[in-house]
């Protein structure tokens, strides 16, 4: 849920989830995966889908708006 680094998680353009997860459970939100590139925490982005399950997220993703793209969680 912060700007990550480029070059972790295998790839160029790191993606992180910009905002906030639902706190209902059973609640979706939309929310913005950003891109982090040299330079820019924000250089590309896409909507993404979260839903609390109680006692896990899950989340539909798109996929990147461009190679050297990827999602990447920690």
């Amino acid at each position: 849920t912060g700007a990550a680094e480029p070059f972790r998680c295998g790839t160029q353009g790191v993606g992180w989830f910009k905002g906030v997860y639902p706190s209902a459970a059973g609640a979706t939100i939309e929310g913005t995966v950003c891109y982090s590139w040299p330079g820019k925490s924000c250089q590309w982005s896409n909507t993404i889908w979260v839903t609390n399950c109680k006692e896990y997220y899950v989340f539909a993703l798109l996929a990147p708006p461009a190679c050297r793209l990827r999602y990447c969680t920690t």
